[in-house]
């Protein structure tokens, strides 16, 4: 493939990341790009991986991994339009990055005068109420850009006196008076009041981010409306440094309903990684929004052609077990049990645009084609174990004698 076609594919990748992305992360199909530019890009084939070099090459991407199936990347949020309402630039300041709690950060300047030194960690607990009202001119100066370097990640600061921010970073390495040291920076093991003698219990250990950032994103709750927020470079949600507890325990209690448990039972269940959250809380919504007769789009948990051939299928929706959390599919050719209910991706719709690859499909609470790829290679790992040891106790069975 010509070098100027492969560069029309990376632009188009990105473009799409960058315009239509919530949070820096995006997927794109191979099958979307044979469709729309008769390019054979396949899995493992000179194209795909003269693409993935030039993809890697761009400034805007900080991840990328080529799939079986598709493209999946993440860009910069300083590039993608619709993350934190415009980009990092102009809507982060240095305060709400640091709920993200930093570590080995260099803080740069629009001033090239200015060398700063770094800071070994910035968190939203970092400094006490003083510090803060010391500081705040720092805290509010805006976030143009996050990259990481080397060992550091670099920050770099608009809209504040470099003054002030190298005065900042000395005194955070403690280059100042030690009294002033004590009022502003807090130390572990010593209980600080905050204004109104509000808990300084810090909010992520009280609710868990992970789980109201679900129920923000299935929900579709507007942006201006959340109380968490996500830092692609790192990969984490977090409560926004301006909401209090008053503001995110009405939507815990949301989210808490949306799974189906109490806070006891949510905390014992210990999740391990957000798509297992996201996985119940969509069981659990699911269970109420399907109707019997409907059609849908689901993970086909039954190869249709032969070994290996797993996919989106359309089905018919035949019966639901609002207890299991499973539902049954007619698809094409034959029916499909106990099908988790998380595995239904969306309803047909002949006003919806395409979405997993399909024309006139509605998705049901959000749509993530990464996780329906980890679907996918879920059920085909379920599948072949199955029939493994169903070979194991086939070979162990001893065979009659006569």
């Amino acid at each position: 493939m010509e070098k100027d076609k492969i560069k029309q594919l990376a632009d188009y990748a990105i473009s799409e990341c960058t315009q239509h992305s919530k949070d820096g992360k995006w997927s794109i199909p191979y099958e979307e790009l044979r469709d729309r530019f008769n390019a054979r890009i396949f899995p493992g084939n000179r194209n795909s991986r003269l693409l993935e070099d030039e993809l890697r090459q761009r400034e805007e991407i900080n991840e990328l991994i080529m799939t079986e199936d598709c493209i999946e990347m993440t860009c910069h949020l300083e590039y993608c339009g619709h993350c934190q309402q415009g980009g990092i630039k102009g809507a982060m300041n240095l305060l709400s990055l640091m709920g993200c709690n930093l570590y080995d950060v260099h803080l740069e300047h629009e001033s090239p005068d200015f060398e700063f030194q770094d800071v070994s960690s910035l968190n939203k607990n970092t400094l006490t109420e003083k510090g803060k009202e010391e500081w705040s001119d720092v805290l509010q100066a805006k976030v143009e850009s996050i990259r990481p370097q080397a060992d550091r990640l670099c920050v770099r600061l608009t809209d504040c006196d470099p003054f002030r921010v190298l005065a900042f970073t000395e005194m955070m390495n403690g280059q100042c008076d030690a009294e002033d040291y004590e009022r502003w920076v807090r130390k572990d093991g010593i209980s600080y009041a905050s204004a109104g003698n509000v808990s300084e219990e810090p909010l992520e250990k009280i609710y868990s981010a992970d789980l109201i950032a679900t129920y923000e994103e299935l929900l579709a709750v507007p942006y201006e409306d959340n109380v968490t927020d996500y830092f692609g470079d790192y990969g984490l949600h977090y409560f926004r440094h301006d909401v209090t507890a008053e503001q995110i325990e009405p939507v815990y209690k949301k989210a808490l309903a949306a799974m189906e448990m109490t806070e006891e039972e949510f905390r014992q269940a210990d999740y391990l990684y957000r798509g297992d959250i996201i996985s119940r809380m969509r069981d659990c919504l699911l269970a109420k929004e399907l109707q019997i007769g409907e059609k849908v789009l689901f993970v086909a948990t039954e190869p249709y052609g032969g070994e290996g051939d797993f996919a989106f299928r359309g089905g018919i929706v035949m019966a639901i077990d609002a207890e299991q959390k499973t539902c049954k599919i007619q698809g094409e050719f034959f029916a499909m049990e106990n099908v988790p209910l998380h595995y239904v991706l969306g309803r047909h719709d002949m006003s919806a645009e395409k979405h997993y690859g399909f024309d006139h499909v509605k998705p049901l609470f959000s749509e993530n084609p990464a996780l329906a790829q980890h679907y996918l290679k879920e059920v085909e790992d379920i599948w072949n174990e199955k029939w493994k040891e169903q070979e194991q106790d086939e070979k162990s069975t001893p065979a009659l004698s006569m």
